[in-house]
């Protein structure tokens, strides 16, 4: 009995102060290490393309970037931050937010989906990989995979200065599966 409560208090204690959780990548079956150090958040003007049919077409379109490496933020339209170093990776996000947004508009917890046939959609990732001695790139338009319906972008809490969500992406890349999940935590940046 005392070594089955010893157990369970040790599991207690691994459960509470554990790994950092974060975000999960994984290519053709081989994981890809990644540990945020520099996440942001930013938007511009956006109108939608044909497919979709609002009577106000204007919305903003927010990017989440999040790089494991360091990177700060110099305008809203940056995303900039190219991986340079073996083990460097950057992973892009574009989200289309409700008709009648705008930039500056608050974000608010929301889901955006990756079925790509609407408002509030997850359009496009990007993820690129530092290794060998060169850069690598996965890029991933939602609306070309026949399982876009499968991932989705979910915006959980917004704070004056930052956001957390959640990833969950199953798709192809270059004919390879490319998954990622986990929770991250983003700067929201705003022009002075």
């Amino acid at each position: 009995m005392k070594k089955l409560l010893l157990i369970l208090c040790a599991a207690l204690v691994f459960t509470a102060c554990g790994s950092k959780a974060g975000i999960s990548i994984r290519y053709d079956g081989k994981d890809i290490p990644f540990e945020t150090k520099s996440a942001w958040i930013t938007s511009q003007g956006a109108l939608y393309g044909s497919s979709v049919k609002v009577a106000d077409e204007r919305h903003a379109l927010r990017w989440i970037t999040l790089r494991n490496f360091d990177y700060q933020v110099q305008n809203a339209l940056d995303t900039g931050g190219k991986p340079t170093a073996d083990g460097q990776v950057k992973l892009f996000l574009s989200l289309h937010e409700e008709p009648g947004t705008k930039p500056e508009t608050p974000l608010k917890p929301s889901v955006f989906s990756g079925a790509n046939d609407g408002p509030m959609s997850f359009e496009f990732l990007n993820l690129t990989v530092f290794t060998g001695g060169k850069e690598e790139s996965y890029a991933v338009s939602l609306g070309a995979q026949s399982n876009r319906k499968d991932s989705e972008v979910k915006i959980l809490t917004v704070t004056d200065s930052e956001i957390t969500g959640e990833v969950n992406i199953n798709v192809k890349a270059k004919d390879k599966e490319l998954i990622i999940k986990g929770p991250f935590t983003a700067k929201i940046f705003k022009s002075k």
